[in-house]
């Protein structure tokens, strides 16, 4: 049960990591959309 927990705890922080290394780009991208308006 321990191991199987942990497995989750893995995978839910893999997926918060990928989710802040795709936020990088779109916000740098987001900053220059809103200056060129």
């Amino acid at each position: 049960m321990k191991k199987n927990k942990d497995r989750i705890l893995v995978i839910k922080l893999g997926l918060f990591f990928l989710l802040c290394l795709a936020f990088i780009p779109l916000s740098k991208y987001l900053t220059q959309y809103v200056d060129n308006k």
